[in-house]
């Protein structure tokens, strides 16, 4: 278990988005392959137990007291000016007594087709990690479930990333971690979802009309079922690669990049992006963003020049939407940030008993409703993440 005070290194935090890229990609692929059973005994069956509605009353007085440490370390740590003007007004306006906690209930709610079972509690202390003898990390471990929600995979990667980590870790590499974490979640679904079809044409023996036809369709499928499919194709790269990019490309919006020597480069440019790269050993790589559904077209070489695999995921969130998703939730690791910074850099002394899980293990005096006291903690190390985190996220215009 990594110190929570120090919080996770790059390399910890790769490997914790890994797991969670698969970790997610299990609900992505089974909703697709299996939709009623998921719905039985996934997200029909998961319930939200810490923002709901029938919460807030319980809670009000708890993050009420949150929220007001977090604006004191603000205020602390910013040097007076626009800035810290701009910071106090965007995060009070959030806290706001009177509807911080039904925004919180806004954000977890499940938004489909791109919801999943999270873990929703990921921070340092539920994390663990297995090594080699020369410290390389060779397994995470996720524990404690008890928090565990249906909804937005950004839910527990706003959480990590902004209640465990850095804001040095985050300017320098979260693009390289979220790029890492959406590359994983599509490789995971192909190979759960890789036997679910499977076509072999011939472009050779095919007639272009109906290789046309074949491409379309296969594509439509994706399109308006969000699966994943597998086509072999064998016979001439070039004619295959000529429909798609010229017939198929312009119906769905996508622009064409870094084409290899030998193929042909189209003279338009639309939405979306394709980039192509042609290797010496006839293998090809091809990216493909259709709007917020499909996401990548992998093709490889399988039996020599000319023939090869095309698989194609259609994970329900591109990369685009993965960080529109990131940019809307947010707000929601600021929320929960607002106690676990506090929690994360308190000394040993002043951590709270996790194990206070309802009112009749709270000693409460008569006619009282609320939660105990939130964690405060007055140390630098405390003021400067809350700060940082507030800041960057006004910056970035997600606060």
């Amino acid at each position: 278990m990594v110190d929570r005070k120090v919080g996770l290194d790059y390399h910890h935090c790769k490997a914790v988005m890994s797991e969670l890229a698969h970790f997610h990609a299990l609900s992505l692929s089974m909703k697709r392959i299996d939709p009623a059973r998921f719905k039985r005994d996934v997200s029909d069956s998961i319930t939200e137990a810490l923002f709901v509605i029938e919460n807030e009353a319980w809670y009000r007085d708890y993050y009420k007291t949150a929220s007001k440490n977090a604006i004191a370390m603000v205020k602390q740590t910013l040097p007076e000016g626009e800035m810290m003007k701009q910071c106090l007004e965007n995060l009070q306006q959030f806290v706001c007594d009177s509807t911080f906690f039904s925004k919180m209930v806004y954000l977890v709610k499940p938004r489909e087709p791109v919801a999943v079972l999270t873990h929703g509690d990921c921070w340092t202390n539920n994390i663990l990690f297995h090594y080699s003898e020369t410290g390389q990390i060779l397994e995470v471990c996720l524990v404690d479930f008890q928090m565990a929600r249906y909804g937005s995979p950004a839910l527990d990667l706003a959480n990590l990333l902004y209640c465990c980590t850095s804001l040095e870790l985050r300017q320098n590499h979260m693009d390289n971690l979220l790029e890492h974490y959406h590359t994983t979640l599509i490789a995971a679904m192909i190979e759960l979802e890789r036997d679910r079809c499977r076509e072999t044409v011939d472009t050779t023996a095919t007639q272009p009309e109906h290789l046309r036809e074949i491409c379309l369709r296969f594509f439509d499928l994706c399109w308006k079922h969000s699966m994943s499919v597998l086509i072999s194709f064998s016979g001439r790269v070039d004619h295959l690669i000529r429909t798609l990019l010229v017939v198929v490309a312009p119906r769905f919006h996508i622009g064409v990049f870094g084409l290899g020597n030998n193929l042909v480069r189209p003279a338009w440019r639309s939405e979306g992006l394709w980039a192509l790269a042609n290797h010496r050993e006839a293998s090809w790589w091809a990216r493909l963003s259709l709007s917020r559904s499909i996401e990548l077209i992998r093709c490889v070489c399988i039996s020599g020049p000319g023939v090869f695999t095309l698989e194609l995921a259609a994970d329900g969130i591109s990369r685009i939407g993965l960080r529109e998703e990131m940019h809307r939730c947010g707000k929601f690791g600021l929320g929960l940030a607002l106690d676990m910074i506090p929690i994360s850099t308190c000394d040993s002394d002043q951590a709270p008993d996790l194990y206070v899980t309802s009112r009749d293990d709270v000693i409460m005096s008569e006619g009282e409703d609320v939660l105990s006291t939130p964690v405060w903690t007055c140390n630098e190390l405390c003021r400067q993440r809350m700060t940082d985190l507030v800041k960057e996220l006004v910056e970035k215009g997600d606060l």
